[in-house]
């Protein structure tokens, strides 16, 4: 833990900066809080904190004449000021006696993240090169001892790094730092362990360590690091070395895999480094399930879609071998290829723009949050083609209605209608049912009936003239009809309704 304190002669603004953050998660404990010069002098004197946050102007002794003290007694506490704007020239000053930073009153979240990342990298050497023998820290013998070279002993490497997807890059390189202090100190009287420190990340050099043994190990030891939010510990194993001489290089080569990282789903991943060779029918297996995704798409087979396209996504995820910008390719592809289909079959498509889609999917986190967003994107097509379908059979059904208006007089059978309309006569009758709610026979008996009744009021045809022009098969059954639907005969109606009108 970083240990630091905090001064200035307002308690309110003291009180405020312990509320500001959540310390304990960054990996700071604040050991003490002072509201003068002298007080925090001697505080400094005693505890020796890494960090003090102090006010510049303070009774009994100012911020700068503490900061003088620390430097001529080269004590280890790096200062960050806090000033009003009365002295903001002053504390901007005091930058050349070896303040880290200043801020201003009152103090912003972010601008005091800044400030203790910038004094903890320049306290790191971040910022002035990178020396390899220097990093090398913890338990166990140090790199170059003689005995170390021999070929009897062996070493697992294990890279460990947070892999962090909530926060600014701020918090997240405090977060780092959190955990990769902790590693020292859980690691520091451990023998059998070197501990190496680069940046955020930290390797592990573990002597004659078993695999299966260091997997347990480290899933039992993220149980007790630094809360992380919005993210999750990555443990990183490469092959056995024989020398602990050359761990920046070591390191290097395991920096690639962290890649993999966006693919897994895992609290606690382990990862290896990627095998050269790849799983050469991974594309043609990729190919095959997403020509049965887009079958069930356009079939609009509800239950195998969200079956298929799981086994669809898995083939992606192997196919891109690590590669995230080659799964979100993959992704892309397959949903212009579905758009080109359905062009081909004369279908409305989405007219998706690439770009938009490849940029979607560069703003994922993580496989699992790309693969909702194509997922989504894609099935949704489902939705549009039913609501196309439907548009499709009201076109239809309403071509069906106005044949039918036009040739009412004629035999109009379940046979004629399904050949004119190239459907089984079944099916055109259940079809008819289903879309217009009422029979078949029903409608076209309803239809002739309108026109009966339009010649019953307006000429003197008798009933079995009008049954015969408006096409039923003799006056028995257009009276049977005309009763069904009105409840009274043709020629009672009549005498009725023209007696209402006189």
């Amino acid at each position: 833990m970083i240990r630091m304190i905090l001064a200035d002669d307002e308690i309110v603004i003291t009180k405020g900066l312990t509320k500001l953050l959540d310390w304990n998660s960054l990996g700071i404990e604040i050991i003490g809080t002072y509201s003068d010069g002298e007080s925090t002098m001697e505080g400094i004197l005693k505890e020796k904190p890494d960090l003090a946050l102090l006010d510049i102007s303070m009774p009994k002794m100012s911020g700068i004449d503490i900061l003088k003290n620390i430097r001529d007694l080269e004590l280890p506490t790096r200062v960050i000021f806090i000033s009003g704007f009365q002295d903001f020239t002053y504390a901007r000053n005091a930058v050349r006696y070896g303040a880290k930073d200043y801020l201003l009153k009152p103090v912003v979240e972010e601008e005091l993240l800044s400030a203790i990342h910038k004094a903890i990298r320049e306290e790191d050497g971040e910022d002035t090169g990178y020396e390899e023998e220097a990093d090398i820290s913890g338990g166990g013998t140090h790199p170059g001892d003689p005995e170390e070279e021999t070929g009897g002993v062996w070493y697992l490497p294990v890279l460990s790094c947070l892999d962090q997807q909530v926060g600014t890059r701020q918090e997240q390189k405090l977060h780092a730092f959190a955990y990769a202090s902790f590693l020292q100190d859980y690691y520091k009287d451990r023998e059998d362990v070197t501990v190496f420190n680069k940046g955020e990340d930290v390797l592990l050099l573990i002597r004659s360590g078993k695999e299966e043994a260091c997997i347990k190990q480290f899933r039992s030891l993220t149980e007790q690091s630094p809360a992380l939010s919005g993210g999750r510990y990555c443990f990183i194993l490469g092959n056995v070395v024989h020398s602990l001489s050359h761990p920046a290089a070591i390191l290097e080569a395991l920096l690639p895999v962290k890649k993999q990282l966006f693919f897994e789903e895992e609290e606690v991943a382990i990862l290896y480094p990627e095998k050269e060779e790849e799983d050469a029918g991974a594309l043609e297996s990729l190919s095959r399930l997403r020509e049965a995704l887009m079958n069930d798409i356009l079939g609009m087979k509800e239950e195998k879609i969200e079956q298929d396209f799981e086994q669809f996504a898995r083939a992606l995820k192997i196919a891109s071998s690590g590669r995230r910008e080659d799964a979100n390719y993959y992704f892309c592809s397959s949903v212009r290829l579905l758009e080109e289909k359905l062009v081909s079959l004369h279908m409305t498509g989405k007219d998706p723009d690439t770009k938009s889609l490849l940029e979607a999917g560069r703003r994922a986190r993580s496989f699992a949050e790309m693969k909702t967003y194509f997922k989504e994107y894609i099935l949704d097509y489902t939705r549009l083609l039913k609501h196309s379908a439907a548009k499709e059979e009201q076109k239809d059904i309403q071509k069906i209605r106005e044949y039918i208006d036009v040739h009412y007089r004629e035999n109009l059978s379940l046979e004629v209608m399904a050949g004119e309309f190239y459907m089984n006569p079944y099916y055109f009758s259940a079809y008819f049912k289903k879309q217009t709610g009422t029979g078949f026979k029903e409608y076209v008996s309803y239809v002739r009936l309108q026109h009966a009744i339009s010649l019953l009021l307006t000429t003197s045809m008798k009933t079995y003239e009008i049954a015969a022009q408006v096409g039923f098969s003799d006056a028995r059954a257009f009276t049977d009809a005309f009763v069904k639907k009105y409840g009274e005969t043709p020629a009672v109606y009549k005498k009725r309704i023209l007696a209402d009108q006189t």
